[in-house]
């Protein structure tokens, strides 16, 4: 039923040019004008992936803008050329859009928008975005941002300096497996370059780490192990309850190894 779109296409395409640019849920909401609610909605329903045309409409095509200031003038009584040469139209575009907007009241943008949006052909989406198994699939697994408030030092909050919040952040991760910091001396060696921290200074920023992802719905822990292979090992398990069950034979325990009692699968 054609009738007033709960938002024009073309705010959702605004919405995720925000995402594409690097913007927090909240910032790309605040930067258009819509509810973060919204954003965090659409952004679930879409499983991070832009389901809208990267590229904006041909312009050949009305926009919401145009169909604003077309209802305004036709509603001070300007006929079908006045209107065409106001916004740059044919006559013969800016009649079809007059009838296909008309109510009871007069042309109406927002009918006129949403019957254009259901007459259109919709662009053909990506198979990441309509096919659930497939999408599961696909694991990217990096540092979360949300490590960085432990070592944030201030000024205020590290979520108002990039613009973002705690929750958006959050909202990013299906689910989190946190290594734990080891505890003793003996595991804990300075080999590493990149260890700069004392055994106490780690343990520390370890558990502003674990209460930064209190919030998280599936946080998993992997605690500290003698030697590292074995810390790996259990990661890679965890993760591999997180893939359907049809892609699991895909996580291996090490790359030259299977699971026990599974039998490697035949093809990919």
């Amino acid at each position: 039923m054609a009738g007033r779109p709960k938002f024009p296409k073309h705010v959702e395409r605004l919405f995720w040019d925000q995402i594409r640019a690097g913007a927090g849920l909240t910032a790309a909401c605040e930067a258009i004008g819509v509810a973060p609610r919204w954003g965090r909605m659409r952004f679930r329903e879409a499983g991070g992936v832009n389901p809208t045309r990267v590229a904006p409409a041909v312009g050949r095509y009305l926009s919401w803008p145009e169909r604003e200031e077309l209802a305004a003038l036709a509603h001070t009584g300007l006929g079908v050329v006045a209107i065409a040469r106001r916004l740059g139209r044919s006559p013969s575009t800016i009649g079809r859009e007059l009838a296909r907007g008309d109510t009871h009241r007069g042309y109406r943008a927002s009918v006129g928008q949403g019957k254009a949006d259901l007459a259109r052909a919709a662009p053909r989406p990506s198979k990441l975005a309509t096919n659930l198994p497939l999408r599961a699939a696909v694991v990217l697994c990096d540092r979360g941002t949300v490590d960085g408030g432990a070592y944030w030092q201030g000024p205020g909050s590290l979520w108002d300096a990039v613009g973002t919040t705690l929750e958006d952040e959050i909202a990013r991760y299906h689910a989190v497996i946190h290594l734990r910091t080891p505890t003793s001396p003996d595991a804990y060696g300075h080999e590493n370059p990149l260890r700069i921290e004392s055994l106490d200074e780690a343990a520390a920023i370890d558990a502003r780490i674990a209460e930064s992802w209190s919030s998280h719905p599936r946080r998993y822990f992997v605690d500290a192990t003698p030697d590292f292979l074995t810390k790996a090992a259990q990661s890679l398990a965890l993760l591999r309850d997180q893939v359907p069950p049809c892609c699991r034979h895909h996580v291996k325990p090490f790359l030259w190894s299977t699971w026990p009692g599974e039998v490697e699968p035949h093809g990919p």
